[in-house]
């Protein structure tokens, strides 16, 4: 499925999942190179003018604060243990600048890159690294859930809609698709349909349709890909556009609000 994964680290606390996750898609591939990125915040880009004057002082600080960060990511680096893996190779990177562009530098190198959830909460940084992801690399993007640390790929749900960005997700994830022990396609769609792409690869598949209710539909859809006991999720995104979603809402930008399962996306 890949040869080189991008796992972009942020909270020490989802790390462990974040190398889990890129392992396995290196493992579905037979092995690869896990490219473990930590990418540490300039100290000029942490305040504003108006509210400190970034003093020497204050600069070691935030030098060394971000240096322990680091430091705790590489320990769970250096705790993964090689010899389970054997075919795949993790590569530490350790960096500061913008992290957005350096996701986007490294993403051109790798096939797909794996990120913690954007959700509530969490900096505005690790958002502009999912735009990054999706909008400035061609890789297929894993979102893990918050301290996810669970199997993931045995059963796989395909949130389809015909004429979207799905088929890009779907035919990402024909390897891990072909591995799986159910697979189970689920449509909002007034009249589902099953992705052609399912048969010219001969991949059988059980289609669903999601029923109607005053829920929205991203609720519906993980609320189906719950009940066909899914632990992945593929689906397109941003179909309207990012800005648009953000704005209106969508399904892309409410699944990343709540999804409690792995999001295989690719725009």
């Amino acid at each position: 499925m890949a040869e080189v994964v991008l796992a972009v680290l942020n909270r020490p606390e989802d790390a462990a999942g974040l190398l889990d996750a890129g392992t396995r898609l290196l493992q579905i591939g037979g092995g690869g190179r896990l490219l473990a990125l930590a990418v540490r915040i300039a100290p000029l880009s942490t305040i504003m003018p108006t509210e400190e004057v970034l003093t020497a002082d204050r600069e070691a600080e935030l030098r060394a604060g971000q240096q322990q960060w680091a430091e705790r990511l590489k320990a769970i680096v250096d705790r993964q243990p090689p010899s389970a893996v054997p075919a795949v190779c993790i590569d530490w990177i350790d960096t500061e600048g913008d992290a957005a562009a350096i996701v986007a530098l490294h993403g051109q190198e790798a096939d797909a890159i794996v990120l913690a959830h954007p959700a509530d909460g969490t900096s505005e940084r690790q958002r502009e690294c999912m735009h990054a992801a999706l909008f400035d690399t061609e890789c297929t993007v894993l979102v893990m859930p918050p301290e996810y640390a669970q199997p993931f790929g045995r059963v796989v749900a395909i949130a389809w809609k015909d004429g979207g960005c799905a088929a890009n997700s779907v035919r990402a994830a024909i390897p891990l698709l072909r591995q799986a022990d159910a697979v189970h396609v689920i449509c909002a769609d007034a009249d589902p349909v099953m992705p052609p792409i399912m048969a010219a690869h001969d991949i059988a598949a059980e289609l669903h349709a999601v029923a109607d209710g005053e829920a929205p539909t991203a609720e519906r859809l993980l609320d189906a890909a719950h009940g066909v006991g899914a632990d992945l999720l593929v689906m397109g995104a941003f179909t309207l556009g990012e800005w648009h979603e953000r704005l209106f809402g969508g399904v892309t930008a409410a699944m990343l609000a709540d999804a409690d399962l792995p999001l295989l996306m690719r725009h």
